[in-house]
């Protein structure tokens, strides 16, 4: 239950192992590569040419595989199946080692890259086709060759269409205008008129302002040898040609779908593991025979990897050396299978520093609490608790996947009995509840809020206190001695008397408790002001001191110091009782946990009222629509209350909780380690 010791280990082995050692490694997933530049020149630059070798590689071997994914025949797989294996294949390593070592892959994708051009290449001929289809099918009653003379010496014949509406008062302004020409309207669609105009040459620049004025486009038809029927015809034909060799081509990659994508996946996995493997050499240092390889590791590790490199050679050294300065550790957080599942919610602030403490067995049973708090209704705790647990046995999720499902569980559980102990049942008044339920009640939160704000606001007191304790045994325990933690030390005093003074007084009654708690409480209020304050004349003092030894002078402004000092120490140290307003404040925030219990219970009386009015004003239907009305209202309120209880429980842990002890930002440990994107080797 705590940061993991992460060492730094040197790894000594002869070049001839390399290969092997980086492949150990890579399959153990147990250390973590520093990133370093080489010390041999040249060999850098040869190591990088390789990796970019099997990047591209790689990527062919990608474009082959989306390539043919849509070709593939849908396997029969269960969700239950899906959720286990994360959709990847499940192999043995020697089924693996078969496949890399037999697959031509190359061969394969350069066939599926050819095909796949192929068949893009009839596709834009077809479309290219389709086109031109659709511009001569406005002139299939022209019954002439459309590769007859269009210019002659004297002559010009245009094809173009106009605006409908145009076309009448276009037609007699050309035959007054440009004497010798002649308009044949050929059709009339969609509000366009489309004519063949054949005009003396010399004549065409009058008549191509005057058709500018009336939207006249020409068009420009395929100077073929046959009339546009005839040529459509010949279209038709070519396109039924092209696509019957897009079907057989698409064929080709069903059968090589079939035969090869289940390889190709395989060895998709197997060139980025060696690019990896590749990169990573550029982080050894070498010498002509030997080479060297830092790396983070896990203290407990270092036997099982010293056992598993003697499986490669005997021919290695390790030792644990010390980091560098400016070598900062990355961080492991470990903890018992019970408290895993609030990993999650440490990882989203961050991971701690090496120095600090792992803050996650600290924050979970507040975190459960909470959760159970801004949901307090024993029904849904049921649902969720019960909805979460079959699912991570009926989709049989894995080990490492389980965490948000079992915190949820946890959560369920949680908000199960705090539910039963508030009276949430589906929103139902307590009046309304069986007699043994009611029995179980023991608040009432709708009747009882100053209550339930007392209890949200006892408990961020305690968390409260429990961040500072944390903080304090864990600045002893690392031997840190500073101001700072003095300073926590009072203020938990204050704190801690400060709570016992108002239980005291306004609860038990005990007015000897509460004197006594009240006389701590201003004592350790005044130690709060002096250390906070400032000497002005220290510093004079002890320059003084320092050049002249306690002479007249020194004791003259020692005796003038205190005497002044001390007044302007003590109004200057009363500015530092101002943290006391930071922690009423975050005592405060917990205030939440009312407001987000009530809106639960609210909404699913609400949902419940609504629906019993439909029930009433609607005959018969109003029986069906009551049931869809609280299935769906209640499931609505679950789930976003299940939400705002998961983020608000985080926020009083990352705002109120971590920053008493936690200051955060460690790195992660990222292990070298092969992760498949496709494939998954069976145990």
């Amino acid at each position: 239950m705590a940061v993991s010791k992460i060492v730094k280990i040197n790894l000594f082995s002869l070049k001839k192992h390399e290969k092997g050692v980086l492949d150990f490694l890579h399959r153990s997933g147990a250390v973590q590569i520093i990133d370093k530049k080489r010390l041999e020149s040249g060999r850098e630059d040869e190591t990088e040419q390789e990796a970019v070798d099997f990047e591209r590689r790689s990527l062919e071997v990608d474009f082959a595989i989306k390539t043919l994914e849509p070709y593939k025949k849908k396997e029969k797989q269960s969700l239950v199946e899906k959720i286990s294996t994360g959709g990847k294949m499940q192999l043995k390593p020697a089924e693996y080692k078969d496949i890399v070592a037999n697959c031509n892959y190359q061969e394969v994708t350069a066939k599926v890259k050819e095909t796949e051009q192929d068949i893009q290449s009839l596709e834009e001929k077809n479309k290219a086709l389709e086109e031109e289809k659709e511009l001569l099918t406005k002139w299939t009653n022209l019954n002439f060759d459309l590769s007859d003379y269009r210019e002659s010496l004297k002559g010009k014949l245009l094809f173009g269409k106009l605006p409908q509406n145009l076309f009448e008062e276009f037609a007699k302004k050309v035959e007054h205008k440009v004497v010798e020409a002649d308009i044949l309207p050929i059709l009339e669609e969609d509000n366009e008129s489309f004519v063949v105009v054949t005009l003396a040459k010399d004549k065409y620049e009058a008549f191509e302002t005057m058709a500018f004025d009336f939207n006249f486009e020409e068009v420009e038809l395929p100077a073929e040898g046959k009339t546009p029927a005839e040529h459509i015809s010949q279209l038709n034909k070519t396109r039924k040609d092209n696509k019957e060799q897009i079907r057989d081509l698409k064929g080709k990659l069903t059968r090589s779908a079939k035969q090869n994508l289940k390889d190709l996946k395989v060895i998709y996995d197997y060139l980025t593991w060696q690019k990896e493997i590749d990169e990573a050499k550029t982080n050894f240092d070498l010498t002509g025979k030997a080479f060297r390889v830092s790396a983070w590791v896990q203290k407990e590790h270092i036997n099982h990897l010293e056992e598993g490199l003697k499986s490669v050679t005997k021919d290695f050294y390790l030792a644990e050396v010390s980091p560098k300065k400016k070598e900062n550790a990355p961080v492991i957080i470990e903890n018992r299978s019970f408290i895993k599942p609030f990993e999650s919610v440490t990882k989203i602030y961050g991971l701690p520093k090496t120095n600090e403490v792992d803050p996650t067995p600290y924050l979970a049973p507040f975190f459960i609490v909470y959760f159970a708090l801004c949901l307090t209704d024993a029904g849904y705790g049921i649902i969720l608790a019960v909805g979460t647990y079959l699912a991570i046995k009926v989709f049989k999720v894995p080990k490492d996947k389980q965490r948000l499902l079992r915190l949820l569980m946890y959560g369920g559980i949680a908000t199960f009995v705090i539910g039963a102990l508030y009276g949430g049942w589906f929103g139902i008044e307590s009046e309304q509840l069986p007699p043994i339920l009611q029995k179980i009640q023991v608040i009432n939160p709708l009747n009882q809020v100053m209550v339930v704000l007392g209890i949200a606001a006892a408990l961020g007191y305690i968390q409260i206190l429990t961040g500072i304790i944390i903080k304090l045994y864990w600045s002893f325990k690392s031997k840190v001695y500073e101001k700072d933690v003095l300073m926590d030390a009072l203020w938990f005093t204050i704190l801690l008397f400060g709570g016992l003074y108002l239980v005291a007084s306004y609860a038990l009654g005990i007015a000897l408790l509460a004197s006594v708690s009240l006389i701590i409480l201003l004592l350790v209020a005044f130690l709060v002001v002096w250390f906070s304050g400032t000497n002005l004349f220290k510093k004079k003092i002890n320059n003084i001191k320092k050049k002249e030894g306690k002479s007249s002078q020194y004791y003259t402004w020692l005796i003038l110091g205190n005497i002044i000092g001390l007044p302007i120490r003590l109004i200057s140290g009363i500015l530092g009782l101002y943290t006391a307003v930071g922690y009423i404040s975050d005592i405060l925030s917990y205030s939440r946990l009312l407001a987000l219990g009530l809106a639960t219970g609210i909404i699913a009386m609400a949902v419940n009222i609504i629906a019993l009015l439909v029930k009433d004003m609607i005959p018969v239907a109003g029986y069906v629509l009551m049931v869809i009305i609280l299935i769906g209202g209640h499931t609505f309120n679950i789930a976003i209350n299940v939400l705002g209880a998961y983020i608000h429980s985080g926020r009083l842990q990352f705002v109120e909780f971590f920053p008493k002890f936690l200051e955060g930002g460690g790195e992660v440990f990222i292990p070298f380690k092969r992760e498949g994107k496709y494939i998954e080797f069976k145990n």
